[in-house]
């Protein structure tokens, strides 16, 4: 009796587990305008809008526009064009999405951690509003010397 409930105990954790991670990546959640704060600029922001179908557009972010964007698993991939002086190149992005809330979006790619939250329309009374976005700040370290 002892080992049915146990293998039932494992087989209702895994189908939980299964299921959470089925719905915390799912592309109709991460669809929508994600944005971070532009370093040194305050109260401006920059980002991305996902769109159903695939469809990517930027924010605020003149030299790169982007275009298209696929979920496969826990990886976004985002492509565009890159716009340089005289010249505009194609580009693909994979970032490996590391946590995805109702309000909050964390990509990574290699070191590089990328924090966005979720840009709410007025009109839109579903959605909930992300905390005040701040910039990270660098730490200074100071030294005594004895």
């Amino acid at each position: 009796m002892k080992t049915t409930h146990t293998t039932w105990k494992k087989w209702a954790a895994f189908t939980l587990c299964a299921c959470i991670a089925s719905t915390s990546f799912g592309q109709k959640h991460i669809e929508g305008t994600w944005v971070e704060p532009i370093p040194g600029m305050a109260n401006k922001y920059q980002g991305f809008c996902l769109e159903s179908g695939g469809k990517a557009t930027s924010v605020n972010m003149a030299t790169l526009r982007y275009e298209h964007w696929v979920q496969k698993g826990r990886n976004l991939i985002l492509s565009g064009q890159s716009i340089g002086n005289h010249q505009t190149l194609p580009f693909a992005d994979t970032l490996t999405v590391e946590k995805l809330t109702a309000d909050s979006l964390v990509l990574k790619k290699g070191k590089l951690t990328l924090k966005y939250a979720r840009q709410c329309a007025k009109a839109d009374k579903k959605c909930i509003p992300a905390a005040k976005l701040t910039p990270a700040k660098t730490a200074s370290a100071s030294v005594k010397k004895d």
